[in-house]
Order: C-alpha cells, then sequence, then structure tokens
C-alpha cells in the first residue's frame, strides 16, 4: 500500500500524522472525514504539500504554499471534477458562477483522488435528497473495473500485469532497432 492509500469505503480513512494535527482543530463537532487526498503540485507545478478532506458535511482544503483553510459546505450545484493530462491531474470544484477552486496532484496519487470524488459525490447526493448514504454493494478496481474482493484494496488483475517481466519477444524488437548501430 503506499502512503497516500486509504482504507476501503466505509471506513474511516487514516489521516498522515504530519496532517492530523492540523486538521484537527478545523474539525466540527460530529463532522468525520470520509475520503482525503495529499496534494503535491503547486499551481505553478512545483512540488508542495497540500490536502483536499471530504467530510460527511464539507469539502475542506487547504492548498500548497498556503497556511489558511479554505471550507466548502456540501449543497445543490456544486460538482468536483477530475482530469489529468501529461502525468498530472486536477480536481476543479465548481459550481453554476464557475470554478471555486483547483487543486493539482501527480498521478502517484489518482486513486485517492477517485475515492476523494467518488465519497464527495455520495455524500452531496446523500445531502440533497435526505437519504442516508448508500454505497455500492460491489467493490471494483478503479483502473480496470475488475470486481474486488471484500476488504481487498488493490486489484490482483493490475498488480499481475505490472509485475510481469516483458517477453523475450520485446528485447529482440529492440535488438533489431539497435543492430544497424552496433559497430559504431
Amino acid at each position: 500500500m503506499t502512503p497516500n492509500a486509504q482504507n476501503i469505503a466505509g471506513n474511516v480513512p487514516v489521516l498522515p500524522s504530519r496532517w492530523a494535527t492540523e486538521v484537527e482543530p478545523q474539525m466540527a463537532a460530529g463532522e468525520e472525514i470520509q475520503a482525503w487526498l495529499e496534494i503535491d503540485l503547486d499551481s505553478r507545478l512545483q512540488f508542495a504539500n497540500g490536502l483536499v478532506i471530504v467530510t460527511d458535511q464539507r469539502l475542506l482544503a487547504r492548498a500548497p504554499c498556503e497556511t489558511t483553510w479554505h471550507e466548502w459546505r456540501l449543497r445543490a450545484g456544486l460538482k468536483l471534477n477530475h482530469l489529468d493530462h501529461a502525468g498530472v491531474g486536477t480536481l476543479e470544484l465548481i459550481d453554476e458562477q464557475g470554478r471555486l477552486a483547483c487543486w493539482r496532484y501527480t498521478l502517484g496519487h489518482n486513486l485517492a483522488a477517485l475515492r476523494v470524488i467518488t465519497e464527495f459525490d455520495l455524500h452531496l447526493q446523500s445531502l440533497i435528497s435526505g437519504q442516508p448514504v448508500e454505497r455500492p454493494l460491489d467493490n471494483f478496481c478503479p483502473k480496470c473495473k475488475a470486481p474486488l474482493e471484500p476488504g481487498q484494496d488493490e486489484c490482483q488483475i493490475c498488480t499481475r500485469e505490472t509485475s510481469t517481466p516483458p517477453s523475450t519477444w520485446t528485447l529482440l524488437r529492440l535488438w533489431r532497432l539497435d543492430k544497424p548501430h552496433q559497430w559504431q
């Protein structure tokens, strides 16, 4: 599991200790963290740390290179968009008037970003409809959409693909490209 990994949906995600002491005063009585994303890029795409948290009542964020926390109560019209380009992921919080906030991160944090979006959507829908949060019974891999076993965090199919060594055919194809240049 990566340092940014969270527990499966429905369990309370545990913040890293360096953030826990900073987030605790920001939380309201009875408010629970549902998902979080550690941001590692600032607006200029320089490495810097920030945090985005989805609770059962609001979205709370501290942008990189800032000391103040910003909050947005969950309400109708809010939407959390996800984009990625050239290894940089972007989360945008928008409403009817336009973009309210934007956070960027490296794609190593993409799984946590997808969890933040899922929890945001679940709790937003719950607040709008007045119904309790209904989580899907099936747990699916966000990458390949294969079903996951209960309590399983990593997809066996995706893990197998990344740990399989390349075939000898790949090496032969590379050798064909290198052959004309071998005596230079």
